[in-house]
């Protein structure tokens, strides 16, 4: 920190550079005394004071995860199983955390068929073993035969969940100062299955891919978990790709279909973004508005 001077001593650090060095995060559970701070008089004095505040800051934040780490999912998860899946060894979820990552590994059919349960985890087809040795699968085969709808298990309540709980929180570009929008599984679940219905009306070979070209918005979540609920597959395009970017990339994909907008919004500014689609290659609109999915278009590509 300091500089040497001709003779070798070190100098005292610049006073903005100590004015930069003081500013230390300390954590909100970190104590810090009272008693007036004296400027520290050489930079191996000022070094000694930073390691000791540093260390004080460890260990209140180490208090701090010891006091909520019961409201994480692995705390909660230890502090109802700890004692059944460690025995006696458990203490709490801090200091039996190594030996709960080591049961994870030493029993993966126990630990998995756990975390399932935990998660609410669905399958349409249950596994036949969690993890089986396999010479095709280097490291092993998890979950073979096992079918799933990802999307089916988004919209359904968890355990010590309900329909009404909130599951996405948002607030729309440009509008920092209005309040939060909010969505629960049961409105969530009506929007995604009203958007899956309809793709299904359009007869598209179920596994065919269906582009999204839209901003990261709730209406994308919508889109995305439709498309995957009707058996599909997503084809995600950014939202900043011009017209032979987007053409690509449905090329590659051989989507069938496309969502977008008419345009974004970035900094106050307006982005065209239905014209950079229907620049790509001629194609019939179906839906241009609804209840739910308002100012977006699907596109059949012909």
């Amino acid at each position: 920190a300091g500089r040497a001077s001709p003779g070798g001593a070190l100098r005292r650090p610049p006073d903005a550079l100590l004015r930069l060095l003081r500013r230390v995060p300390v954590h909100h559970a970190a104590r810090m005394d009272a008693r007036p701070v004296r400027a520290p008089a050489s930079p191996i004095e000022y070094l000694a004071e930073a390691r000791s505040l540093a260390c004080s800051n460890v260990l209140g934040i180490l208090r701090v995860c010891s006091e909520e780490a019961a409201l994480t999912n692995v705390g909660r998860v230890l502090e109802a199983r700890g004692s059944e899946i460690i025995g006696e060894a458990y203490k709490d979820p801090v200091t039996s955390f190594r030996d709960f990552h080591k049961f994870s590994n030493e029993n993966p059919e126990a630990y998995w068929k756990m975390v399932f349960e935990e998660m609410g985890i669905t399958f349409s087809v249950a596994p036949s073993c969690i993890l089986r040795d396999s010479d095709a699968y280097p490291g092993g085969e998890w979950l073979p035969g096992a079918v799933l709808n990802a999307a089916a298990n988004c919209l359904t309540a968890k355990p010590g969940r309900t329909s009404s709980d909130v599951a996405i929180v948002w607030r729309d570009e440009g509008k920092d100062s209005e309040p939060l929008n909010f969505v629960t599984v049961e409105e969530l679940r009506k929007k995604v299955c009203l958007v899956a219905n309809a793709l299904d009306a359009l007869n598209l070979a179920k596994g065919s891919a269906i582009a999204i070209d839209m901003p990261m918005n709730v209406n994308a979540v919508v889109i995305y978990l439709a498309i995957v609920l009707a058996g599909y597959i997503v084809v995600s395009i950014a939202d900043s790709f011009a017209a032979p970017a987007i053409s690509t990339r449905l090329k590659i994909s051989e989507a069938k279909a496309i969502f977008t907008q008419d345009c974004i919004l970035r900094d106050d500014k307006e982005l065209p973004l239905y014209r950079c689609v229907i620049q790509v290659q001629r194609a019939l609109i179906l839906n241009s508005q609804s209840e739910y999915i308002s100012h977006t278009s699907v596109f059949v590509l012909q």
